[in-house]
């Protein structure tokens, strides 16, 4: 599949979603992530993978295949048995990154800020300063930023957030679902939480700015 054409990707997504839905895997383009609860179970769904992906006459790079891991890194993030958080490569990326001084630059920190968004609680309020900044430029605007105070404050803000993401739990199906919310006259936001063992867990943070109307 050359993926120089413009519908290449999707159209292997759809590829692969065919011939792996009924396995224990998900699939993302060419990352193939298989949880399985205990070791006897994962060596199972390993073979079945290997042996679907056979079929299809799909062969896998053995270079950069992990198996059997506790945790390992998966399309930016960190995986484990407990739960999901940011690349703290990543994380320390973002939590270095330097000030903006154009709007092309600042669109493209809030960029990679707003990967991990679920991750972070009321990402819409702290953010709402630097995207006023950004608000009705062109995409590639290399107008110089001027940074007020707050400005400022609002930058360091979201780089602490996500230095403080939320850890992600893994839905169980046996949990209770609770959806906390909360809202202003600038925003709203709501986190998607489960009850286990009497611990609250974490599955999704999500919030938005609203609009004037």
């Amino acid at each position: 599949m050359p993926f120089g054409l413009r519908n290449a990707a999707q159209t292997f997504q759809r590829f692969l979603d065919d011939i792996l839905r009924d396995l224990n895997c998900f699939a993302y383009l060419d990352d193939i992530l298989i949880a399985s609860i205990d070791h006897a179970s994962h060596c199972r769904d390993l073979e079945e993978v290997f042996q679907r992906l056979n079929e299809k006459g799909l062969v896998l790079n053995i270079e950069k295949c992990i198996f059997g891991a506790d945790k390992l890194p998966f399309l930016g993030c960190e995986v484990s048995k407990d739960g999901i958080s940011p690349s703290k490569e990543k994380v320390e990326a973002l939590v270095n990154y330097p000030q903006p001084q154009d709007v092309s630059a600042l669109r493209r920190f809030l960029a990679m800020l707003n990967f991990y968004r679920r991750f972070i609680p009321n990402a819409a309020e702290i953010q709402l300063i630097l995207y006023d900044l950004v608000k009705g430029k062109k995409k590639r605007d290399k107008t110089t930023i001027e940074w007020s105070e707050a400005a400022v404050q609002a930058f360091q803000t979201s780089k602490n957030s996500i230095a403080q993401a939320a850890f992600l739990a893994h839905p169980n199906s046996e949990a209770k679902l609770s959806l906390v919310v909360d809202a202003s006259n600038i925003g709203i936001a709501g986190t998607l939480q489960q009850t286990c063992l009497k611990n609250t867990q974490p599955l999704e943070v999500s919030s938005r700015k609203l609009t004037p109307a």
